[in-house]
């Protein structure tokens, strides 16, 4: 029998595949860490902005993923939310939106570590509950 180990959160997952051969996996390329990942995003940005601008004024939805996935929106959002900003879209007019899907609601006290200081009670939040069904669904 073959084993796997694959990250899984924050822990490891042994796969145990029958027969006697090691499995064929694909994995990514490492690569190392930068410096300082908030340059890197905001020159990103600019890039991508200045090939194709923000639409100026207006209303705008920034989805994030719930706290069941490990992104880094500490780091990603303020670049993002700063270049929308300056684009003239009023912070007022900025809604981040939590992307529950079927999962729990993410708590008021887990809302600072899932959006970072910088940006938690600074711009309008919708959290969906999966459970309110007020809305149909059709899958």
């Amino acid at each position: 029998m073959a084993e796997l180990d694959l990250p899984y959160g924050k822990t490891c997952l042994t796969l145990r595949l029958p027969g006697t051969s090691s499995p064929f996996v694909l994995k990514p390329q490492s690569a190392p860490p930068l410096d300082n990942p908030s340059h890197e995003i905001a020159r990103a940005l600019d890039a991508a902005l200045a090939r194709q601008p923000l639409p100026t004024g207006g209303d705008a939805v920034v989805v994030v993923s719930d706290n069941t996935r490990p992104v880094p929106n500490a780091t990603l959002l303020p670049p993002l939310l700063e270049r929308m900003e300056a684009a003239g879209i009023s912070r007022e007019r900025i809604t981040l939106l939590v992307a529950t899907g079927l999962h729990r609601p993410t708590r008021d006290s887990e809302l600072p570590a899932l959006l970072g200081c910088e940006v938690h009670g600074r711009y309008p939040l919708v959290v969906p509950d999966p459970t309110d069904r007020g809305t149909p669904v059709h899958l």
